[in-house]
């Protein structure tokens, strides 16, 4: 898993974040991730930080930042994920 990437041109409404393939490869195969555990978006500072947890709520992994979108903030998961 390559963590920690930073998009600064991130445009919402245009732009998705594809994460079929990564919750694929982890098994998860709910309708929900965030409601999961496997992804979490969180906003600070003109900011959106998107993490993924492996094992989403189902164990003791700890989430990991995914992605940190420079720029983006006030928006919700199902305006940034596409899976």
């Amino acid at each position: 898993l390559d963590a920690g990437d930073l998009i600064t041109d991130f445009q919402v409404g245009i732009d998705h974040l594809v994460v079929d393939a990564l919750l694929n490869s982890v098994g998860h195969g709910g309708a929900d991730p965030v409601a999961d555990g496997y992804l979490s978006v969180t906003a600070a500072a003109g900011r959106t930080y998107v993490q993924f947890d492996a094992d989403g709520t189902a164990g003791s992994g700890a989430a990991r930042l995914l992605v940190e979108l420079v720029g983006v903030s006030g928006v919700t998961a199902d305006e940034l994920l596409w899976n």
